[in-house]
Order: structure tokens, then C-alpha cells, then sequence
């Protein structure tokens, strides 16, 4: 199950990483899968829906190594362009923080791989772990918790559902969840989105 944290063990050190995306006008946590293949490295993988591929993204990364330990970041852009860059991780206090709109350079497709550097932080050592994202399918009732609603305790199903899928506003609907108002005929309009005819209740 994934949670709103993801923690990484390498060599008696703790990784922990965080992520959010903003959207409408809310910061949103979002949920962290961390899976340790058999000989391989380990990954973690960030829930991301389709609605979200044009919010604020942001990623932190620390460790409780009493020590500082080197690191480079080595990310893929959207276009395939490689970029990397080098920072220090643990000391109590330092951390690695990333910062970027999604929809430009970074898309769901983006991926950041981690790298343990030497003692003089000048040679890659080994890949600690990668983060990449994990496309999901719109869950209404995520989709309803993230928007302010209010309610005299009174409202019926048909208000309820007229709130979290407008049947007179099919534009609107279609906006909030693929986050842009057109798209394009080669891309799969059912990655993050499954419509879903049966009524339902959330609270």
C-alpha cells in the first residue's frame, strides 16, 4: 500500500522521500511505492494521475546518516536529454530539494536516478535508487476530498454526484480531470481516467 512517505534502506542508511503536487489552488501529498526487486535496485515510484501532469511538483530527499554523504542526481527530462547534478544528503540537516512545473521538461514520463558517489564526490559509484512516476487511474474519491464542499447534512446522492461529476458541465469535467481542455487523438484518454457510470457516496 503506498503511503505519503517512501523510506529507502542502503548500508545501514535511511533514505526518506516526499513528494507533493499542487492543484487547484490545494498542496496535495502524494502517495509513495517503494519496491526492492531481487538483484536490482531498488525503486520508488510516485502516484500520479492525469489531472496532475500541469501542477507545481516538488520532491525532498533526506537521510539520517549522521554523516554527509554525496550524491548526484541524474535526470531524464521529458525530451530525453540527460542532466545531472550533485548535491549532499544526511548531516542532520541536509537534504535535496527539487522544485518544477510539470507539463514542460518534466512529465509523467521523467525519471530521477540516484547515485552513490566516491569519498572525493568526484566518480559515480552506484545507482542507490531510481523515482520515476506510476500512472493511476482517477479515483473519485480522492477527487473528492481534495475540493472544499459544503453540506447542510441534508444534500441527496443526486447533489452529491451533481457535485463530484457535473452532468451539465461536461467541459468543465473534462478540464478538472485531464488537467487541459483539449487533447490530442494519439494520446490514451484512459491512463488516469476510467469514466464511471454507477452513482456512489464518499462520506
Amino acid at each position: 500500500m503506498a503511503s505519503s512517505m517512501g523510506v529507502i534502506v542502503h548500508e545501514l542508511k535511511t533514505f526518506t522521500i516526499s513528494a507533493t503536487v499542487g492543484l487547484q489552488g490545494q498542496v496535495l501529498r502524494m502517495p509513495i511505492l517503494v519496491d526492492y526487486p531481487e538483484h536490482k535496485t531498488p525503486t520508488v515510484e510516485i502516484e500520479i494521475q492525469k489531472r496532475h501532469v500541469h501542477g507545481r511538483f516538488s520532491m525532498e530527499l533526506f537521510s539520517d546518516s549522521e554523516e554527509s554523504i554525496p550524491i548526484l542526481v541524474q535526470t531524464t527530462l521529458s525530451s530525453g536529454v540527460e542532466v545531472e547534478q550533485s548535491y549532499c544528503v544526511g548531516a542532520k540537516t541536509l537534504g535535496w530539494g527539487f522544485v518544477s512545473e510539470l507539463g514542460t521538461k518534466y512529465t509523467c514520463d521523467s525519471v530521477w536516478r540516484i547515485w552513490r558517489m566516491d569519498a572525493q564526490a568526484e566518480n559515480k559509484v552506484e545507482i542507490i535508487f531510481s523515482i520515476s512516476f506510476k500512472k493511476i487511474k482517477l479515483d473519485r474519491g480522492m477527487l473528492a476530498a481534495e475540493i472544499f464542499y459544503y453540506s447542510d447534512g441534508e444534500d441527496t446522492d443526486e447533489e452529491w454526484q451533481e457535485f463530484v461529476k457535473p452532468t451539465d458541465k461536461k467541459d468543465t469535467e473534462k478540464s478538472l480531470v485531464s488537467g487541459s481542455g483539449s487533447e490530442s487523438d494519439g494520446q490514451d484518454r484512459d491512463v488516469c481516467y476510467s469514466p464511471q457510470e454507477k452513482k456512489r457516496r464518499f462520506d
